[in-house]
This record gives structure tokens, C-alpha cells and sequence, in this order.
């Protein structure tokens, strides 16, 4: 969905005259921004209380996997989902402006097609760093 309302959303007049000027500056605060769907995916239900039985069967202890998440917030599976709904939208359309962005900054084919080396290049070295760090933030936020 992200990417197809960038699409579309790069069509229109309104794209033109208040979002293409300074663009790239924009996508960067946009962003920055995007950090703070972390806290709010924090916040979002698991744990023993929220597990069933067939989710709790064959790990070994229970008690000890579950014993440091009871500082769950929010029982909300509809929360749950909207922050993973709007995680996903922005993602998709911040990356699709970025993609459609980058060739548009430099000039020459061959200046274009390295600029989308390196854009493909950081948003594989930027997945990988965000798997990597979800071990670090689940151990934070399950203590």
C-alpha cells in the first residue's frame, strides 16, 4: 500500500507543489520521525497472559521465557495491528519516494545508476542492522 500511494501520490499536483521542493531534506525528517513507532510497537501485547496453550507447548519452561514480560501495556490486538499497519505504510512509501528520489539528485546515467547501488546497498545493510537489533530491543522490552 505504501508504495502504491507514493506512486500515485508523486502524480499529483499537490506532490509538485508542496512536497518535491526540498524533498530530499523531507524524507529524512520523515524518517527520524518514523522512530517513534518503536516506543509505540513497545507497547504492544505479549507474554504468558496474552499467550495461548498451543503457543506455550514444546519450548521447554515456560516460566523461564515468559517470566520477565509481565510489564505488558496495552491488550489490544487492534493496537497491535495498527501500529504494524502504519510501520508498514510508512516504510513502503518512504522507500519508494527514496528510490524514485535518488535518481532525480544526480546528473549522468552513470552517476544515476551508482546512486541506486548505494540506495539498494543501504536499505539491505539498514534491514539487516534492524533484524539484528530486534534480539537486543525484545530482551529490553520483556525485562
Amino acid at each position: 500500500m505504501g508504495r502504491l500511494l507514493a506512486g500515485w501520490i508523486s502524480t499529483t499536483s499537490f506532490f509538485a507543489r508542496f512536497i518535491r521542493p526540498n524533498l530530499s531534506a523531507k524524507l529524512v525528517i520523515a524518517t527520524c520521525v518514523r522512530c517513534l513507532f518503536l516506543p509505540l510497537f513497545l507497547l504492544c501485547v505479549g507474554g504468558k497472559e496474552h499467550a495461548t496453550s498451543n503457543d506455550l507447548n514444546g519450548y521447554g519452561d515456560d516460566n523461564d521465557y515468559y517470566s520477565h514480560s509481565a510489564q505488558i501495556r496495552i491488550h489490544s490486538d487492534a493496537y497491535s495491528f495498527l501500529v504494524q499497519a502504519g510501520l508498514a505504510l510508512s516504510n513502503g512509501f518512504l522507500v519508494t519516494l527514496a528510490f524514485m528520489l535518488s535518481p532525480t539528485l544526480v546528473s549522468g546515467t552513470t552517476a544515476q545508476e551508482k546512486s541506486s547501488e548505494i540506495l539498494t546497498l543501504s536499505l539491505s545493510l539498514g534491514l539487516l542492522v534492524g533484524s539484528l537489533l530486534s534480539f537486543p530491543i525484545t530482551k529490553l522490552a520483556t525485562e
